[in-house]
């Protein structure tokens, strides 16, 4: 990990962008994972596909043990799949046995919705240590944004109470005292939007993501998101 020093302007040595799914999906293969906030009621639409990052961390995954305790998660999906299952927690409530039996806990698109992130590290440090934490989250200085901006416009979701860049995110893992962490950019995807369009926006909307992947590429701090692999 590079020594940040918080100058503007020192050169980031940073990777070129990955593909969240297979990335994260791939750590897992062969694991006990913790997938915490499981359920998320705007990505349904690719439920059980090769879209939906949860179904392909448990096709890679030799166990899984999802977290939620949204009011909005249907009781049929308590007892799930073979390697699965749901339980209606949250992270402060979890059975600290499960913490120590698991690999690598997941918290895709997680940290931005919870008001102290920091407390939230001490919380997996202190009770998941020598395990492998792996967070994504939307990137601050991502290119869709900086282009909406220039029209009076912001992307964000109604959730969201923070949004981090590469060096904010790197400051919360040295205040939890995460030493071993790597950051990297993730690309976008508009998939919800791609499976409802109708087919000539379907053809707009794939053509538009791949410009802005080529753009991620060149420039990766503009990526759509950020991944933190760190080991506990």
């Amino acid at each position: 990990m590079q020594n940040i020093k918080y100058n503007p302007f020192e050169k980031i040595i940073i990777k070129k962008p990955v593909d969240r799914i297979s990335y994260i999906s791939n750590q897992c293969k062969d694991k006990v994972i913790i997938d915490i906030w499981c359920y998320d009621e705007t990505s349904l639409i690719k439920k059980e596909t090769s879209f939906w990052l949860h179904w392909m961390i448990m096709k890679h995954a030799k166990r899984v043990v999802w977290i939620d305790n949204s009011s909005k998660l249907p009781e049929e999906w308590i007892t799930t799949w073979d390697n699965s299952i749901i339980l209606k927690w949250d992270i402060t409530t979890l059975d600290k046995n499960l913490l120590s039996g698991c690999d690598i806990l997941i918290a895709w698109e997680l940290i931005e919705h919870i008001s102290n992130v920091g407390e939230f590290f001490w919380y997996i440090k202190t009770y998941a240590s020598w395990k492998t934490l792996i967070c994504s989250t939307p990137n601050a200085t991502a290119i869709h944004n900086s282009l909406l901006a220039l029209l009076k416009r912001e992307s964000q979701h109604e959730d969201h109470v923070h949004i981090f860049s590469y060096k904010t995110l790197n400051t919360l893992c040295r205040r939890a005292w995460f030493e071993h962490r790597e950051i990297m950019p993730y690309h976008v995807r508009f998939t919800e939007m791609i499976l409802k369009a109708s087919w000539l926006k379907k053809i707009i909307l794939i053509w538009f993501q791949k410009i802005i992947n080529f753009m991620e590429y060149l420039f990766p701090l503009t990526s759509w998101g950020l991944i933190v692999k760190i080991r506990i």
